[in-house]
C-alpha cells in the first residue's frame, strides 16, 4: 500500500487534506505532520511527500533541505503546495521539487498530481522488483535487460524502453490522467557532425541530454530515439498549456553555448508536442503525431514549438495500386499464432528467402551479388509493409515481416532505404519487423548496431534468427526466433530443451517475444508452450497463405471487433 506524507503548519489544512486526496476512494494512507518527526525515520513505503507552504516557508525549507540529502533511488517524489506569486513558482523550481500546484487548485487537479506521482512510483517499484525476480533466476538478466533498454551513446532511455514502459501510461489508465510526448530535433546537427567530425557530434548528442535532464522533472522520461531525435514524456500534462509551458523549458538547453573541444558552438531546436489522449490513446499514434508537429515546428524555423493539429495530419495512403495488388497476391506468407490460445500474430515473407535458402544450400549463392540480393530482399520487405498497412486500421496485435541478410549492413544506406519504406507505404512501424539472416562474422555482427537508427525514431521492430547473443545485446530486440533445429526435437530426448529455456528467459528479461519455426505436430507445440515459447509457425500452426486469405482474415477480425 502506497502512503503520502502531508506536511503543513495549518491545523485546518492537515485536517482537511485526507479527504482532499481522496484517501477513502483511493485506498491511499495519508499521513499528516506538522513538525517534520515523519522525515527523521521515513517510511519507506512514503511515495510522495506533499509539502503546504501556503502560508510561510519555513517548515517546506526545512523539508526541502532534510529530502535532497538522501539517495536519489529512495527519495519520495515531492509535490509542493505554493500560492500564486511568480516569486514563489521561481523559488519552487530552484528548491528541488518534483511537482507544484500554485493558487487556488481544485481537488481534481490534486488527485490527479497525487495519482500521477504514486503510478511512477508503483511502476518503478514494479521494474525493481522484476529486476530482482529476473536476477533470482539469471545473475546476468539485469545487465541485459539494461544494456537492452538504454541508448548505449548517451546512457537514456530508448525506443524499446518507451515501447515497453511509457506505453502502459497510456494503456493501464483510468480515464483519470494524462501525458504528453515532446520531440525533439537538433537544427542543423548535420553541419556539426560535417564540420567537427562525428566524435563532436556525439559529445554534443551526450550535453544536450543532459540539458535535457535537467530541465525536466524527476517524473518525467527523456529518451533517445535515434539519430539527434530525442523524446521527453511530461508525466501529468492535462492541457495544450501545459505541453506549451514545459516545451519552452526544454528550449531553454539552447540558451547558452556548448563547449566541445574548445570549441563554442551555438546550436537551436525545434518541439513538437501531443497529449494523450486528446491527440490519440494508443502510444505509437501520439509520439507519431508528436514527430509530425516536429517537423512542422523546424518548417517554421528555429527555436519553434508546435502542437499537433488535426490539420498536420497527412493523408492516408492511397489504396494500392493494380501493379501492387498484383504483386501481393504472387506473394506467399508464413503465418504466426500464439502458443497459448492460438491468436492470429502476423507473418512473413516466404517465398523468396526460400528459394535463397535453397540456393544457398545448392552453393549457387555465390553468383548473385550482394547488391541484388539486397534488392531482392527491399522489395520482399516493401511488400511485407504494404501488407502491414492493410491491417492498420484493425486494432490487432499483428506483425509481417521480411528477412535482410547481415551482411547488407554494412552499407550504412540500407537504414536510410528501410526508413524511406516506412514513410513510403505509410505502415504502422509497431506492426513491422526486420528479420535479420544469420551473420556470418563477427564485422556483420558489429555493422548491425546501426540498427540503432533503423527508422530513425519510427519504432520499427527487430526480430533475430541466431545465437550469438553477446555481441547483440544493443539491439533494440523485439523477438528472438528458434528456428527448426530447435523444434523439431523439442518433443524428444537431449539438451534442446535446455536451449530453449535457456532462449526463453533471455528473452523474456528483455521483453521480448520467442517464436519458434517450423512446428509440425501437436506434441512438438505442446512442448514448446510448456517451455515458455510464445508463438509458432509451420504446418501445424497453417499452410502458407496468400494475400487473398489474408484479407478473409482480416474481414473476420474487423468484423469481430466492431
Amino acid at each position: 500500500m502506497l502512503k503520502i506524507l502531508f506536511v503543513s503548519g495549518s491545523t485546518r489544512a492537515r485536517d482537511e487534506f485526507p479527504r482532499q486526496a481522496g484517501a477513502a476512494r483511493s485506498g491511499l494512507t495519508v499521513i499528516v505532520d506538522d513538525h517534520l518527526g515523519e522525515l527523521a525515520g521515513i517510511d519507506p513505503e512514503i511515495a510522495a511527500v506533499v509539502l503546504d507552504s501556503r502560508n510561510g516557508r519555513e517548515i517546506a525549507d526545512v523539508a526541502l533541505r532534510r529530502l535532497t540529502l538522501q539517495p536519489a533511488a529512495v527519495r519520495p517524489f515531492v509535490l509542493l503546495l505554493i500560492g500564486g506569486h511568480e516569486s514563489e513558482k521561481e523559488w519552487a523550481i530552484s528548491s528541488g521539487a518534483d511537482d507544484v500546484l500554485a493558487g487556488s487548485y481544485s481537488l481534481p487537479d490534486l488527485r490527479l498530481r497525487l495519482a500521477g506521482l504514486c503510478r511512477a512510483v508503483g511502476q518503478q517499484r514494479e521494474i525493481d522488483r522484476l529486476s530482482r525476480t529476473v536476477e533470482g533466476v539469471a545473475s546476468e538478466a539485469s545487465q541485459l535487460r539494461s544494456l537492452a533498454y538504454t541508448d548505449h551513446l548517451t546512457g537514456l532511455p530508448n525506443r524499446l524502453y518507451l515501447d515497453n514502459w511509457v506505453s502502459e501510461l497510456g494503456t493501464r489508465r483510468d480515464g483519470e490522467a494524462n501525458f504528453g510526448i515532446h520531440m525533439i530535433d537538433l537544427d542543423k546537427f548535420k553541419q556539426i557532425n560535417d564540420r567537427y567530425g562525428h566524435r563532436a557530434g556525439d559529445i554534443l548528442l551526450k550535453q544536450v541530454s543532459e540539458r535535457l535532464c535537467q530541465n525536466s522533472r524527476r517524473l518525467d522520461i527523456v529518451a533517445r530515439l535515434g539519430g539527434d531525435e530525442i523524446a521527453v514524456v511530461q508525466v501529468g500534462a492535462i492541457s495544450a498549456d501545459d505541453l506549451r509551458a514545459f516545451a519552452e523549458r526544454l528550449l531553454t538547453v539552447f540558451k547558452d553555448e556548448f563547449v566541445i573541444d574548445g570549441n563554442s558552438i551555438q546550436m537551436a531546436g525545434c518541439v513538437g508536442s501531443a497529449l494523450y489522449p486528446a491527440h490519440s490513446d494508443n502510444f505509437s499514434d501520439l509520439l507519431h503525431r508528436a514527430d509530425i508537429a516536429m517537423y512542422e515546428a523546424k518548417s517554421a524555423g528555429t527555436g519553434i514549438f508546435r502542437l499537433f493539429q488535426g490539420s498536420l495530419e497527412p493523408p492516408a495512403p492511397a489504396a494500392p495500386s493494380e501493379a501492387v495488388e498484383r504483386q501481393l497476391r504472387e506473394v506467399r506468407y508464413g503465418l504466426f499464432f500464439s502458443l497459448a490460445g492460438s491468436a492470429f500474430r502476423g507473418g512473413a515473407v516466404a517465398v523468396r528467402a526460400r528459394r535463397q535458402r535453397d540456393a544457398r544450400h545448392e552453393g549457387e549463392h555465390d553468383e548473385v551479388s550482394l547488391a541484388e540480393r539486397v534488392e531482392g530482399q527491399l522489395r520482399d520487405l516493401r511488400l511485407a509493409l504494404l501488407q502491414s498497412s492493410l491491417w492498420k486500421q484493425t486494432t490487432y496485435p499483428v506483425v509481417f515481416s521480411a528477412s535482410v541478410h547481415a551482411s547488407a549492413f554494412t552499407d550504412r544506406g540500407i537504414v536510410t532505404s528501410i526508413h524511406d519504406l516506412l514513410l513510403e507505404v505509410g505502415a504502422d512501424p509497431a506492426q513491422c519487423e526486420v528479420t535479420l539472416e544469420e551473420p556470418d562474422s563477427l564485422a556483420e555482427v558489429e555493422s548491425l548496431h546501426r540498427l540503432r537508427e533503423l527508422g530513425m525514431g519510427l519504432g520499427a521492430h527487430i526480430r533475430i534468427e541466431t545465437f550469438m547473443l553477446q555481441r547483440m545485446l544493443r539491439l533494440p530486440l523485439t523477438r528472438l526466433h528458434l528456428d527448426r533445429g530447435f523444434t523439431e526435437t523439442t518433443a524428444q530426448a537431449g539438451n534442446s530443451d535446455v536451449l530453449v529455456e535457456a532462449a526463453v528467459l533471455f528473452a523474456r528479461s528483455i521483453r521480448a517475444r520467442t517464436v519458434a519455426y517450423g512446428v509440425t505436430a501437436r506434441e512438438q507445440a505442446e512442448a514448446l508452450l510448456a517451455l515458455g515459447v510464445d508463438d509458432m509457425t509451420g504446418p501445424y500452426a497453417a499452410p502458407v497463405a496468400s494475400n487473398d486469405a489474408l484479407a478473409s482474415r482480416r474481414q473476420r477480425i474487423a468484423a469481430e471487433q466492431r
